[in-house]
């Protein structure tokens, strides 16, 4: 059975575990990253570029329009190949006091558009080059750590409500709202958007932090053992840098 997994935070909301114990994952719209340059493509001229800042206005314009775009358009749910890497339990999963969890990549691929390994690179690609989904698996090489998939779910019409943009819209914490103009009546409209979309997955095992709180731990084992899934604890070994898992 080939894995992939995903390192949880837990805050105050406890949004984490409450997912955990529905087994559902979340997709997120590419603005809600912690990488600005998620999405950033670059253009590439052939022709001799006598007024440099006109085409460099002109570029940044294009690579604007298209990163607009790919966030109107897609969600994005982020994995990774292992459970037991340091930096990951450090960064997504609040210093080691959160947890880890792993769900079959058939599962995965069955409830998104594409499933892929993301790729790293020194520059970014040429966005005329490229189609938007393949845009969404590229990233700089100093994310190369993360060993990162990701499953990429584009929006179809029943995720998206057409608003009229004279009527004030209050939600603003839950929904995404972009300007558009319809192709058919030339007028202006809001398209309305959930910025996060759940998805079924079964969670098949659970990894628990190095420094997870007794109360958090104990409610994850709980939600584990209804769901019939192996749970791990997360320790360091002995005069190493490494982390090794243990049966609980």
């Amino acid at each position: 059975m080939s894995l992939l997994f995903k390192y949880y935070s837990i805050d105050e909301r406890r949004y984490s575990i409450s997912n955990l114990y529905k087994s559902v994952v979340v997709y997120n719209s590419l603005f809600m990253f912690n990488d600005p340059f998620e999405g950033i493509g670059r253009v590439i001229y052939n022709e001799d570029q006598s007024n440099n800042d006109f085409w460099e206005a002109v570029e940044s314009n294009i690579v604007l329009n298209k990163k607009n775009e790919l966030i109107s358009n897609y969600r994005i749910f982020c994995c990774t190949e292992h459970y037991d890497n340091a930096l990951m339990w450090a960064h997504y999963a609040n210093s080691h006091t959160g947890f880890c969890v792993g769900y079959k990549k058939e599962d995965i691929e069955n409830i998104s558009t594409k499933l892929q390994k993301v790729t790293y690179s020194s520059q970014p690609y040429d966005i005329e080059a490229m189609s938007d989904e393949s845009i969404l698996f590229i990233k700089s090489n100093e994310w190369e750590y993360e060993n990162e998939w990701r499953g990429i779910y584009k929006l179809v019409d029943g995720d998206i409500t057409h608003l009229d943009p004279n009527v004030g819209n209050s939600d603003y914490k839950n929904k995404l709202h972009i300007p558009h103009i319809d192709h058919e009546t030339n007028k202006p409209e809001i398209l309305e958007s959930e910025i996060r979309i759940m998805k079924n997955c079964p969670p098949q095992i659970v990894y628990l932090g190095l420094r997870i709180g007794l109360g958090d731990k104990d409610q994850i084992i709980d939600i584990c053992r209804n769901l019939n899934i192996p749970t791990y604890q997360m320790k360091q070994i002995h005069n190493s840098f490494y982390l090794k898992a243990e049966s609980i």
